[in-house]
């Protein structure tokens, strides 16, 4: 076996000796608790993959929370931990409680990498008095078809408070308003969430953009939201389209469309007609309210510089969708492209040869 041969080999052996960290689990992967003042929770977790693993507990909840594990530093197993919830957790808001589990060398190796992994315990400690947070949903829909607006409000206080909710339906458009929507009056306790739901009847809308703008008022005080959602069209937008191409090849020819619709479509192509020639494009689907871009190939090798005209039409259903204009036949010049093997790449392949020359080098020297 040669010098070379002979350190390629040792390197596979020092591969293979590397120390190799399992992969290490555990079950389940996230809690999330209802703070109640005096509460006992007996939380069952598992761990996976390894055969000698040792757990702990981490974070701000763990002066409160005991490890129930007897198999300590042994492998998959079950064990709990008893989080005791005081009368009082200050500050409020989110706190949490780490379960850990890490893999341990068996004794006397000389492993180094440990898999290690934790499970979050989530427990939200309430505001004093009213402390509310909102979601909104307002979906996109086609035309005619209502809208279906949700309001999601949580208090995170310790007391109930009774919200008005109200939901102003502006036109992007226009920038006039086209819906005034009233919820009747709903009461929240404290650490309660509600969801309050509210339809607007579109038809006789036209296809758009809107903009939903929600308050709700409790106790004096005022939230507000914004979302902005579409009433869709069945409507496929051409963009646009290649403006210019070259003379004596045969060209890609690119047509970028854009849905209206909020359902997808299927097996749409484009038919594109230059100068009395046509080709067509392979059919793709398209998703709701997204852009993609069809390709087809212009034969222009028996055709001078010059301007074109060029009509593209977008097949969708039984209907479709059209956009015409110039397409510049140009000459192009052709430049040698730089070779891909650079002057880092040339660096860098030098220095590997360098070191490489001086291993094998010092491997003769220590042989002789």
């Amino acid at each position: 076996m040669n010098v070379g041969a002979r350190i390629l080999f040792f390197s596979f052996l020092v591969l293979l000796c590397l120390p190799i960290a399992n992969a290490i689990g555990i079950s389940p992967a996230k809690v999330e608790l209802e703070f109640e003042p005096g509460k006992e929770y007996n939380l069952g977790f598992s761990t996976i993959g390894a055969e000698i693993i040792t757990t702990y507990l981490k974070g701000d909840l763990a002066p409160y929370a005991e490890l129930v594990d007897a198999a300590q530093g042994t492998g998959p197993r079950g064990f709990d931990v008893i989080l005791r919830i005081p009368a009082d957790i200050e500050p409020p808001g989110q706190r949490m409680l780490l379960v850990g589990a890490i893999e341990e060398p068996p004794v006397g190796s000389t492993v180094a990498a440990r898999a290690a992994i934790q499970a979050p315990v989530y427990l939200f400690v309430p505001y004093p008095g009213v402390y509310l947070e909102t979601r909104f949903f307002a979906p996109t829909v086609n035309v005619d078809e209502p809208v279906n607006f949700t309001v999601v409000v949580t208090n995170r206080g310790r007391d109930a408070t009774t919200i008005l909710t109200t939901i102003v339906v502006i036109d992007e458009n226009t920038n006039k308003t086209v819906a005034l929507l009233d919820a009747p009056p709903t009461t929240i306790g404290g650490s309660e969430e509600k969801n309050v739901l509210l339809g607007w009847d579109t038809r006789g809308q036209k296809a758009g953009p809107y903009r939903a703008e929600l308050s709700i008022s409790y106790d004096g005080q005022l939230l507000k939201r914004s979302e902005t959602f579409r009433i869709g069209t069945q409507y496929i937008k051409i963009v646009d389209f290649t403006r210019e191409a070259s003379v004596g090849v045969i060209n890609p020819f690119e047509v970028f469309v854009q849905s209206e619709w909020n359902t997808p479509f299927k097996d749409i192509y484009v038919e594109v007609n230059i100068n009395g020639t046509t080709f067509k494009t392979p059919s793709i689907d398209l998703a709701p309210w997204t852009s993609n871009t069809l390709t087809g190939y212009w034969d222009a090798t028996q055709l001078s510089a010059g301007t074109y005209p060029a009509n593209v039409v977008v097949h969708y259903g039984d209907t479709f969708s059209t956009l015409s204009g110039p397409v510049a036949l140009v000459e192009r010049t052709v430049i040698e492209a730089p070779s891909a093997f650079g002057l880092t790449s040339r660096i860098t392949f030098a220095v590997i040869l360098v070191v490489l020359a001086f291993f094998l080098i010092t491997i003769r020297r220590k042989k002789r």
